[in-house]
């Protein structure tokens, strides 16, 4: 499976069952992995071909420029050995990671050929694809960046599934995410039952939510149309959720995508099936949907977040994604006011 960017940018999305079915050349790869993944001995000993490996520890403290030129040093190191034309950047990690390494392999000798290889469920249905890199700068989240796509990802089945079964209940937001923004009937039937989240029902939906993601950025590969907001969706609210109430990425994104939808309303005659859909999340969602409920947040609180919101359009508005139809959601320009109104009337948020 293979998807076109503008400018020549091309990346090759590849399954397979272990890790011993890519396609890497221990001679020419330079493996930056994410230390937790040597946990699991099937990992570790597939590492141990390749001679030029770093461990590195996930997480946005990475995303440093100081982290970015001890990394880059040690990188050009290996670079007296290893020819930079010949060489394959590789990051086995999680999103953290694949933003800080997708930076070094793109500044690096002007860019260098970069492999993905999630090995958490977040980052194989998300932030793997589409070429974003990151770093932090002045204590903000992906100040520093650029738009470079790996070449080759690879899903591993034997890499994922070391995940504990709440990293794939995590990862199940972005998945839901995904059937709403669809018109995928086979995604779609995740919204019209409640099946038990699991690793074997994320990994059997991930080529389809992965090839909406990539059907969306293709058309505004560099987020310059305002298209590629459409994957924003849940994620004004779900933002704020997630900073103010501490709650995992994906599961924050759920709540924000019953906030989302119940704001949808207000605009559109969205048909029962959205009824049934926004009981589905809340029972998937239920301890961190009741825990929003029960702890509301100050009308203060979520308009400061809100402002910090990159989706910002003006100083009192942001494009928030409504949904008119399954497969059929817009960007809208919302102000802030509304959104803090509404989060009143749903329980978010208290009065005044």
């Amino acid at each position: 499976m293979k998807f076109s960017f503008k400018r020549n940018f091309e990346s090759e999305l590849i399954f397979v069952d272990q890790l011993s079915g890519m396609a890497l050349d221990p001679s020419t790869s330079v493996i930056f992995y994410d230390q937790i993944v040597e946990e699991h001995s099937v990992v570790k000993d597939y590492l141990s071909k390749f001679q030029y490996k770093k461990a590195l520890k996930g997480g946005e403290e990475l995303k440093s420029m100081a982290r970015f030129e001890q990394e880059f040093a040690w990188l050009n190191e290996v670079a007296q050995q290893v020819s930079f034309k010949k060489m394959q950047v590789v990051c086995l990690g999680g999103g953290s990671l694949g933003d800080f390494v997708g930076f070094i392999a793109s500044v690096f000798k002007r860019g260098v050929s970069f492999i993905q290889i999630p090995s958490t469920w977040l980052a194989a249905i998300d932030s793997s694809h589409g070429g974003k890199t990151a770093l932090n700068f002045g204590n903000v989240k992906n100040q520093i960046g650029s738009f470079y796509p790996a070449s080759k990802i690879y899903c591993v089945k034997e890499l994922l599934f070391t995940q504990p079964e709440t990293l794939a209940e995590d990862a199940a937001g972005e998945l839901f995410k995904s059937a709403i923004l669809s018109q995928n009937k086979k995604l779609h039937s995740l919204l019209a039952e409640k099946k038990k989240l699991s690793k074997e029902l994320i990994w059997e939906n991930l080529a389809d939510a992965i090839e909406l993601k990539y059907q969306i950025i293709e058309r505004d590969p560099f987020e310059s149309l305002g298209i590629r907001y459409l994957l924003n969706l849940g994620h004004t609210m779900g933002h704020v959720f997630e900073a103010v109430h501490k709650l995992s990425h994906g599961k924050a994104i759920a709540v924000g995508m019953i906030y989302s939808l119940k704001f949808s309303e207000l605009h559109y005659s969205l048909d029962d099936r959205f009824g049934q859909i926004i009981d589905i999340l809340k029972h998937h969602f239920k301890d961190e949907y009741d825990y929003a409920i029960q702890n509301p947040m100050k009308p203060k609180q979520v308009e400061s977040l809100l402002l910090a919101d990159k989706k910002r359009s003006s100083k009192d508005s942001v494009h928030f994604i409504c949904t008119r139809e399954l497969g059929d959601c817009q960007v809208e320009e919302i102000k802030l006011s509304a959104l803090i109104s509404e989060a009143i009337n749903q329980g978010f948020v208290v009065k005044g």
